[in-house]
C-alpha cells in the first residue's frame, strides 16, 4: 500500500484486476451527464457492490484500522465512463470525518486522465495537489471532504467505480 500525505492521508493500492467486474461495468447502460457517463442515478447498485467489495475489502479494512476504525459500510457506489474530452470538475463527496470516498480503476490505458487531489481549502487556501495515474485494478481511498477531479480525458477507455464508505469506531 502507498500512503500519500499532505494535510491528510489518502491511500493507493494496486489490486488484481477483476474480469467479472470489468465485464459487468462495460455491459451497463450508463446515463450521459455531459461531462461523463454514469450509473450514479440508479437506485439498485447491489450487483455492482457484490462484485467490488470482495476485491477491495481487505485494503479498506487495513486503511480503517490505520485511522482508528473497526468496520466499514458501503454507502454509495456508481460507475463512470469517460470518453475523449470528458472530465469531472473539482468536487467533494462528504464533509463528515468518518465518510471516505474511493476510486477503483476498472479499465484504462496510458492515455487515460489522471485523478488530481487537492488539499483541504482548495482553491482559496492551498494549491498543492497530487496526481494519481490510472492503472487497471488500482484503488484509491481518501477522506470524502478532500477536493479532487478527473482531468480531461484523451481516450475512450477510462472506466471507474466510485463511491463512499462510512467507517465506524
Amino acid at each position: 500500500m502507498k500512503t500519500e500525505q499532505f494535510i491528510t492521508a489518502f491511500h493507493i493500492e494496486d489490486l488484481e484486476p477483476n474480469e467479472a467486474l470489468e465485464n459487468y461495468c462495460k455491459e451497463k447502460n450508463l446515463q450521459d451527464v455531459k461531462e461523463h457517463h454514469t450509473s450514479f442515478f440508479e437506485e439498485n447498485q447491489e450487483q455492482l457492490a457484490k462484485l467490488l467489495v470482495p476485491a477491495v475489502k481487505d485494503f479498506w479494512k487495513e486503511v480503517g484500522i490505520m485511522h482508528g476504525y473497526t468496520a466499514f459500510r458501503l454507502k454509495h457506489i456508481w460507475i463512470q465512463h469517460y470518453n475523449e474530452g470528458h472530465s469531472h470538475r473539482v468536487h467533494i463527496h462528504s464533509p463528515l470525518k468518518n465518510e471516505w470516498s474511493f476510486v477503483y480503476y476498472v479499465d484504462c490505458d496510458e492515455n487515460s486522465a489522471e485523478t488530481v487531489f487537492y488539499n483541504f481549502g482548495y482553491p482559496y487556501i492551498d494549491h498543492n495537489h497530487y496526481k494519481v495515474k490510472p492503472k487497471k485494478g488500482r484503488c484509491v481511498i481518501f477522506p470524502g471532504a478532500l477536493p479532487h477531479e478527473a482531468m480531461p480525458n484523451i481516450d475512450d477507455q477510462r472506466l471507474v467505480i466510485s463511491g463512499n464508505v462510512a467507517f465506524d469506531k
